[in-house]
């Protein structure tokens, strides 16, 4: 029997820029069996994305120009340039990266006459333009990262097309010197160190970190690790370092940017600290930081109650109230066993992999192509 060649599947990225469906999308391209799905990586921008491309070796294209989306001509542009990869790189399934990408690549699909999938990664609403026209393009299934995500996108599913969940993968070598970041911030292992990790954003609620610390007692010091990214409120960084400075804590916080290795930043973490206002629709940062046994205090909003369940695995709390926060961290900063016993659990859940995020994929695309 003549084996089937292996099919091409288009990964259109919305950013070249690394937040968090890039990433999980990156490392599920990573974990194809080549030998039945072939990845390929289109792009409207050059940056870390490519360049993330280039280093694994995996095929790509980078549009000339980035599009606007209120501007009709540019999106015509970007369709048709889409288009014209599709049939030159020889692609058997389109698969966008969100609602924004999919709105301009189901046209050209269409039009190549490519069957297409697309991934969602927030949860979609009517209030909103372009997740309603994504859930109204063409399309043969919808992957979303958590129930959370898949109960917005049932309400949307007009079109009756399967909606599959497949968690993000979780991929961060279980070591790092506990040593190496504390000492590149200047704390010792003397401190109870709390990381936030992720895009200064308001929406994050790096603030919500600051001052809680401010209220809390104990030997805590805060690491916030991320910049600004997306070209999203660029003013947020300084307007935190202000409001650090008010509250005197500039010895105890410490802007460390972004890191490379965050192995090492969560082996020397005592308390993951993910405080976002934002109802997550999963928390890559939550998933990898329990991986590595800290201690995980969060907000109870979105998916992240389907990573941590409270006393059990982490303990939640409602942004809203940086009191509540602020009591919770002097509890975990004078009760180390506490602390133990978190991060313990934590780190006995499962894991999704790359390897079985892109299994669960693969198993998806058979069913749409027919194989």
């Amino acid at each position: 029997m003549t084996a089937l060649a292996p099919k091409r599947v288009a990964y259109i990225l919305p950013h070249a820029q690394l937040g968090g469906a890039e990433i999980a999308t990156l490392r599920m391209m990573e974990a194809h069996d080549r030998s039945r799905y072939v990845p390929v990586g289109l792009l409207f921008e050059d940056g870390p994305a490519a360049r993330h491309l280039d280093h694994v070796g995996i095929e790509h294209a980078v549009a000339p120009l980035r599009p606007r989306f209120a501007k009709s001509r540019e999106r015509r542009t970007a369709r048709n340039w889409l288009e014209q990869q599709l049939s030159r790189l020889g692609i058997d399934l389109q698969h966008a990266v969100m609602a924004w990408t999919q709105v301009l690549a189901a046209p050209a699909a269409h039009r190549a006459g490519v069957p297409a999938v697309w991934f969602q990664h927030n949860a979609a609403t009517w209030r909103s333009a372009i997740e309603a026209w994504a859930t109204l393009s063409a399309y043969e299934m919808i992957f979303v990262n958590s129930r959370f995500t898949l109960a917005a996108q049932q309400r949307l599913n007009i079109r009756k097309r399967p909606i599959e969940l497949v968690c993000p993968p979780t991929e961060v070598a279980d070591t790092g010197d506990v040593g190496s970041f504390r000492r590149s911030i200047g704390v010792g292992n003397d401190v109870v160190l709390v990381a936030v990790c992720g895009r200064l954003l308001h929406a994050k609620g790096q603030d919500v970190a600051v001052a809680a610390l401010a209220k809390a007692e104990g030997n805590l010091h805060l690491a916030l690790v991320g910049d600004s990214a997306f070209g999203l409120e660029p003013d947020y960084p300084a307007r935190l370092e202000a409001m650090v400075a008010s509250h005197d804590l500039r010895q105890r916080v410490h802007f460390v940017g972004f890191q490379e290795n965050m192995s090492s930043v969560y082996a020397a973490t005592d308390i993951l600290l993910h405080p976002s206002r934002l109802s997550e629709t999963y928390g890559l940062v939550v998933a990898e930081a329990k991986r590595f046994g800290c201690t995980i205090v969060a907000t109870n909003r979105g998916a992240i109650p389907e990573l941590v369940q409270d006393g059990r695995n982490g303990l939640l709390f409602d942004p809203d109230h940086t009191a509540s926060l602020a009591q919770i961290l002097t509890r975990l900063a004078a009760d180390g066993e506490l602390r133990k016993r978190l991060g313990a659990a934590a780190r006995q859940d499962p894991v999704v992999t790359p390897a079985l995020a892109t299994h669960e994929l693969e198993r998806a695309y058979d069913r749409v192509l027919g194989n």
